[in-house]
């Protein structure tokens, strides 16, 4: 039985990482090592993989790419596994602007979700190649 995030990834994530040549992997709904929420949903194409994730601790909704070879783990604990914006150029501008212009974004959607779907539609192709040509890959 799925929980409801991953429901959710599912219906609003599920057809646009399905066109890409995804399908689901693994469903961890696994609290971290201090106990708070933590529900990662992961999933698979020939040469690469995504993860989707909702970290109570981070306080974030987000998604990560890595190669075929990478642990079904929360990326930011596991090698291998990058933010997909880490393949394209990153904006100009103090850091302070640049963050609190990503803020601002994040929260315009309403629904993490949506903002994490429009993600990768921007930037899987860059990331697909980036994670492709990262080295030690399989």
């Amino acid at each position: 039985m799925m929980t409801a995030f991953a429901d959710a990834v599912e219906a609003i994530l599920g057809p646009v990482l399905a066109v890409r040549g995804f399908i689901l992997d693994q469903v961890d709904d696994e609290p971290d090592s201090g106990g708070r929420d933590l529900h990662v949903i992961h999933y698979r194409s020939p040469d690469c993989k995504i993860q989707v994730y909702q970290s109570s601790r981070e306080g974030e909704t987000n998604a990560m790419i890595a190669p075929s070879d990478a642990p079904n783990q929360l990326g930011l604990n596991a090698p291998g596994w990058q933010f997909l914006t880490t393949f394209t150029e990153q904006p100009a501008g103090p850091i302070a602007e640049v963050i609190e212009k990503a803020r601002l974004e994040y929260h315009a959607y309403g629904e993490p979700l949506l903002w994490v779907r429009d993600r990768i539609v921007k930037y899987f192709d860059a990331a697909h190649v980036g994670i492709a040509a990262t080295p030690g890959k399989d």
